[in-house]
């Protein structure tokens, strides 16, 4: 798939791939695609496409224009604060981790043997296990929801403090952990959400 980098007024923004290619494109021999992009201020922008790599392709048109759909709606006022509000707010309550302790002894038991695996591996010397296979091993934003549960869950005393030294690690990295610009995924994009989730459930 052709894609180029791209840059306004002279900072590099994203690497943008055309769309998927339809089977009507596919008989025309044809790539098409949409990009957009904030600008702060009204007045002049530079804008430059530079090819990722080479491919032997001619432009046919191309426009520029206010994009009707990608905006910033106003927020609502019914958004509530997320303490009380959302699951992961009652993580916090020893209530809901009694329960759930409960709940692994009778209606959710099937989930108890997984999660005692998991536990086991989160709480491993992974580093270790994957030097000794030959692999690196890094924090993993989705262990935080492991670390927490794994304290209440999985009588691991250290469990909360594993997590925060992971939020602490996640957001002290540039992008969240998300730094190879020439891959899908980067900064602000899935792989990134995905970590700001985990950190957010923190």
């Amino acid at each position: 798939m052709p894609s180029h980098w791209v840059e306004v007024d002279g900072q590099k923004i994203g690497l943008w791939f055309v769309q998927r290619v339809t089977v009507q494109d596919i008989d025309l021999k044809r790539f098409r695609g949409k990009t957009a992009f904030y600008l702060e201020s009204a007045g002049e922008h530079t804008l430059r496409l530079t090819p990722y790599g080479p491919a032997v392709i001619r432009w046919m048109s191309a426009r520029l224009e206010t994009d009707p759909v990608d905006r910033l709606d106003p927020v609502s006022g019914n958004l509530k604060p997320a303490a009380g509000n959302v699951p992961v707010s009652r993580w916090c309550e020893s209530a809901y981790w009694a329960q759930n302790r409960q709940r692994l002894t009778t209606s959710h038991a099937v989930y108890r043997e997984p999660l005692a695996q998991a536990f086991a591996w989160a709480f491993s010397d992974r580093e270790s296990l994957l030097q000794k296979a030959g692999s690196v091993c890094t924090p993993f934003a989705d262990d935080i929801a492991l670390y927490v549960a794994g304290h209440h869950l999985g009588d691991q005393p250290d469990g909360v403090d594993r997590a925060l030294k992971t939020i602490d690690h996640f957001i002290n990295l540039p992008a969240w952990g998300t730094t190879v610009n020439d891959g899908y995924g980067y900064n602000g994009d899935w792989p990134a959400a995905m970590a700001l989730r985990s950190l957010t459930m923190g």
